[in-house]
């Protein structure tokens, strides 16, 4: 199919349009492999050393056991002191 000459913006994207639909599925097929062969691999997540990963765990411990210091409060102004004596210290 040809297309004649776009005279303003809507022609030209109408003209565009066209030829893509036209094309055989398999041109389109073929055309849009490369692009997504082309995506970027996802990254890798550097490696911790033992001591980061150990001190990642202590610190999950103590949030875990703040956190159920908290949750053994009864009402909300025993929770409050208790948010205050953490707080003091941390």
């Amino acid at each position: 199919m040809k297309a004649s000459t776009p005279i303003d913006g809507w022609s030209a994207y109408y003209a565009l349009l066209t030829n893509a639909l036209s094309a055989p599925p398999q041109a389109r097929s073929r055309a849009a492999a490369p692009a997504v062969a082309a995506a970027p691999a996802v990254a890798k997540a550097p490696h911790r050393s033992f001591l980061e990963r150990l001190d990642g765990w202590f610190a999950d411990q103590r949030s875990r056991a703040r956190e159920r210091y908290l949750a053994e409060s009864s009402d909300l102004c025993e929770l409050e002191t208790r948010m205050r004596e953490l707080n003091r210290y941390y």
